[in-house]
């Protein structure tokens, strides 16, 4: 606490850090109990603000400039009967400092100056630091506020450019397609290029036509001159004649009539038919006597079978 005149500092330092000060305006007469009483109150109120901001440390010592002796040792008797847990200090200026007059009076005036001096900022210097603080505080959250926002706004403003370089670029790449797309030899080769396509897709129509018709060919049956051979060969061979009387194009079934002068050359003629891979099937009806010819005869029906199972033989 600093006494000077009837003004009273009070600070309030908690392991050297500084946390508070007030300056407050003195009604009593130094020495008196009153006056002793009135700085008790003080103190008081220092106590509570310390509680009411929880610091770690209780109020354990009292210092006083400004004052006399006389009237600090007034206070520590006055102090130890109300508060015996604070001890009261008195201050003396430094023995390495000296006045050339009043040297007496040094802590009179040093210590009230140190902490009431008023310097451009318009605050004494106790005032002005606690307000440095928390402008600096104040500061710091700004900056907390303000930085993701400004990265942020830095990000999107990239991502902004980004996109309209891109779009820029997109839009010349388009121009350029449109002014390749209006060219007139681009055009008469795309022209070209659809007339193709128009005579490729009707080629594979044909294509397919042909390869559709050849398929039907192939499993259609044929009764070409291989197949008469190979039945001429069969009935030879078994002393048999054979007659082609009729075919039906429709299902491949063509009728002969089979002649022997034996009803058993016939029957293996017939067997040897049905051994034969180009017929699908061979049927036949009963045996009839001709006098004239001195011969039996029968009369053969015999279905093809289709083209692949003929080349199959």
């Amino acid at each position: 606490m600093i006494r000077d005149a009837q003004m009273l500092v009070t600070i309030l330092y908690e392991n050297g850090k500084y946390y508070y000060n007030s300056t407050k305006r003195l009604f009593q007469q130094p020495g008196t109990q009153e006056f002793a009483a009135e700085i008790r109150s003080n103190i008081s109120g220092i106590k509570q603000f310390a509680s009411s901001k929880h610091l770690s440390s209780a109020i354990t010592d009292v210092f006083f400039a400004g004052m006399t002796p006389e009237d600090v040792s007034m206070l520590q008797r006055y102090l130890a009967d109300t508060d015996p847990d604070i001890s009261v200090h008195g201050t003396a200026a430094p023995s390495h400092i000296h006045f050339k007059k009043w040297n007496d009076r040094l802590s009179s005036f040093i210590y009230p100056i140190s902490g009431l001096v008023v310097p451009q900022t318009g605050f004494p210097v106790l005032k002005a630091i606690k307000k440095k603080d928390e402008k600096y505080n104040r500061k710091i959250e700004l900056y907390k506020k303000t930085i993701p926002v400004i990265i942020t706004t830095a990000v999107l403003l990239l991502i902004t450019i980004f996109m309209f370089i891109i779009r820029i670029n997109t839009a010349q790449r388009l121009r350029d397609i449109e002014s390749y797309n209006s060219r007139i030899d681009v055009m008469q080769s795309a022209m070209e290029y659809d007339a193709f396509i128009t005579r490729s897709a009707a080629d594979g129509k044909k294509q397919g036509g042909a390869d559709l018709l050849r398929t039907y060919i192939d499993t259609y049956p044929i009764p070409d001159s291989s197949v008469n051979e190979q039945i001429i060969n069969a009935a030879s061979k078994h002393n048999v004649s054979v007659e082609f009387s009729s075919y039906n194009s429709g299902d491949g079934v063509f009728s002969t009539t089979a002649s022997s002068p034996t009803v058993e050359n016939i029957n293996r003629f017939i067997a040897d038919l049905l051994n034969m891979d180009i017929f699908e099937n061979v049927d036949y009806t009963g045996y009839s006597w001709n006098e004239s010819d001195g011969a039996w005869s029968i009369k053969v029906i015999c279905t093809l079978s289709g083209q692949s199972a003929k080349e199959e033989e």
